[in-house]
């Protein structure tokens, strides 16, 4: 009886275990007709943010559970779902999709089949990266683009990412992809506020990934090269959702945890002590090590402070999402109103943003049509210096260091990060809206008219305030204890239009011409401000974004632009497939 009892309560013990294993699964992928292998196929484990695509063999390699969902999707061809059912080895045959081959779609300026463009653009959905749950949607496209490489930035709520299409091309000069939103180039200027210790401005932390209904990546020179220069490092236009026929709505709602990935494991104070004691003996000494800061063995004994904990946190992030869609025969629209909260793993770091979008299509006639896109976004970015906490933490402190002195003040004699957690105040807010329209008329077969308008406006604002509390534990003299409060305000508008013309011309099977005529004027100006006082900063009891912060008179430094002169874009595109 008690051998029965002792067998089924291991088996118990050992079936969970075996149904939730991570299994390393390979396998290739081919298309279905010939059987050859299709390198860049996204294999994804659906709902969430594990992915890998095929090699140049069409070979692939991605752990999964028994029960997962595994997508295949390739531009061309019939996604695919499997449920997993634990083998070791998953081959996976995809039918192409005529219907899709055939479709008319934007690259660059002009259009193009999809059949004609296999080979140097890459497609996402955006049901790919709404359930992704992160605050920007570059780092949603990790994983899920073949030939685009997304690396995480700092970590901190709405920070940026590193992209890179086809890899690092320059070593002095940046290397980040152009984002074209809705045919606009828009402004991405990552040190808008300087180098700001991992928390550069991102570009795209306003859109909301709802909103996204494709995100095309354009990688070599054929497909990028009609932006000049700008495309050099590759392109990725990002197309968000229009209306359709009926009436639907949609709410999605999301909540996260965040923590660190690793931290690192620290000695205690006893620990530490010991490693004193012993290289203090090994050194021929005697009696007991003095220790940094002349701290006493008893003090040191009973203190044992875990730095990183006092910094770190459980980050609780939100998301939600709703939407409405209606549209006639003739008339369609998209509206959409979200609500972000993101914390990160370090304290006081958060990023909330409350955005709206309105996307109207409506067709005047067959072959001609209007749409209007628009959308409003703000953001505050209550953040901390990294460096002042999460690096302070590791490096300039130890276990047996107390963050207070005996008369409950914080220490201040070393790189103690309470004091950027409790004295300092720093805050971004932004307000942006990108609006655009654009008319599209097809005269004949084949010929697209296309000419567009548009406008990226940004408010910026970067806040910072020290409480004098530092300036009393630094040990200045009370005359001279004072806030320190700054803002530093700034505002970017871009304008953009152009008028193109293509044709598509197949003259058999194999040979195919797409000719391309348009101009294009572009212009981007910013506006700086300061404050009136030389030292660019006032005293004051509480920050400056806050309503009862004390007025403050600012003076302009200048207007800066840019201008992209109007050009001439000739295009003439010939593609021949060899036998």
């Amino acid at each position: 009886m008690r051998t029965t009892v002792k067998r089924l309560f291991f088996l118990f013990l050992f079936v969970p275990i075996t149904l939730f294993a991570q299994i390393d699964i390979k396998g290739t992928v081919t298309e279905q007709s010939t059987s050859i292998p299709l390198p860049g196929v996204n294999v994804l484990i659906k709902g969430t943010a594990t992915g890998t695509v095929t090699d140049f063999d069409g070979n692939y390699q991605i752990e999964a559970t028994k029960g997962d969902v595994i997508v295949f999707s390739y531009v061309g061809y019939q996604p695919k779902e499997i449920i997993y059912n634990g083998q070791a080895t998953l081959n996976v045959q995809m039918d192409e999709d005529a219907a899709q081959l055939d479709e008319i779609v934007i690259i660059g300026y002009g259009v193009q089949k999809k059949s004609k463009i296999l080979g140097s653009a890459v497609r996402v959905n955006g049901d790919d990266l709404k359930d992704n749950p992160v605050s920007s949607i570059d780092a949603a496209l990790q994983g899920k683009a073949a030939g685009v490489q997304v690396i995480q930035g700092s970590g901190l709520a709405g920070s940026s990412n590193v992209v890179r299409v086809r890899g690092i091309s320059s070593i002095s000069a940046g290397g980040d992809p152009l984002y074209v939103v809705d045919g606009i180039p828009i402004t991405q200027d990552y040190f808008l506020q300087g180098d700001s210790n991992g928390q550069n401005n991102n570009p795209l932390a306003s859109l909301n990934q709802n909103d996204i209904e494709s995100i095309e990546v354009l990688k070599d020179a054929a497909a990028a090269g009609i932006y000049g220069s700008r495309g050099a490092n590759g392109v990725i236009l990002i197309k968000t959702k229009r209306g359709k026929e009926g009436l639907k709505f949609s709410y999605t709602g999301i909540v996260t945890v965040s923590e660190p990935t690793y931290t690192p494991k620290i000695l205690d104070n006893k620990q530490l002590l010991q490693v004193y004691q012993e290289a203090w003996e090994n050194d021929g000494n005697i009696g007991l090590s003095p220790l940094p800061r002349n701290i006493s063995w008893e003090d040191a004994l009973n203190t044992n402070t875990d730095w990183v904990d006092l910094v770190t946190k459980t980050g609780i992030s939100n998301r939600h999402s709703f939407s409405v869609n209606y549209g006639t025969e003739k008339l369609k629209t998209y509206f959409n109103v979200s609500y972000d909260d993101t914390e990160s793993f370090i304290k006081n770091d958060e990023y909330k943003r409350l955005s709206g979008r309105f996307n109207l299509d409506y067709q005047i006639l067959k072959n001609l049509k209007i749409g209007l896109n628009s959308s409003i976004t703000k953001g505050i970015y209550d953040k901390v210096n990294i460096n002042d906490t999460w690096r302070n933490a590791q490096s300039f402190t130890l276990p047996f260091y107390s963050p207070y002195l005996a008369n409950g003040d914080l220490d201040n004699s070393f790189g103690n990060p309470l004091i950027e957690l409790q004295y300092r105040d720093r805050r971004s807010e932004e307000m942006r809206s990108i609006n655009s329209i654009a008319i599209d008329y097809q005269p004949i077969e084949n010929l697209y008219l296309r000419g567009t308008g548009s406008l990226d406006y940004m408010d910026f604002r970067d806040f910072y305030w020290q409480s004098l509390e530092v300036g009393r534990i630094s040990g200045t003299p009370a005359e001279e204890q004072n806030t320190f409060a700054s803002a530093n305000p700034f505002f970017v508008i871009n304008y953009n239009t152009n008028f193109t013309a293509s044709y598509l011309w197949d003259m058999d099977d194999k040979n195919s011409f797409n000719f391309l005529l348009g101009t294009e004027y572009q212009r981007s100006e910013r506006l700086l401000y300061r404050f009136g006082n030389p030292e660019g900063h006032i005293n004051s009891p509480v920050p400056l974004y806050e309503s009862d912060a004390p007025d403050y008179t600012r003076e302009s430094t200048g207007k800066t632009s840019t201008i992209l002169l109007p050009h001439i874009l000739v295009v003439s595109a010939i593609l021949i497939t060899m036998l």
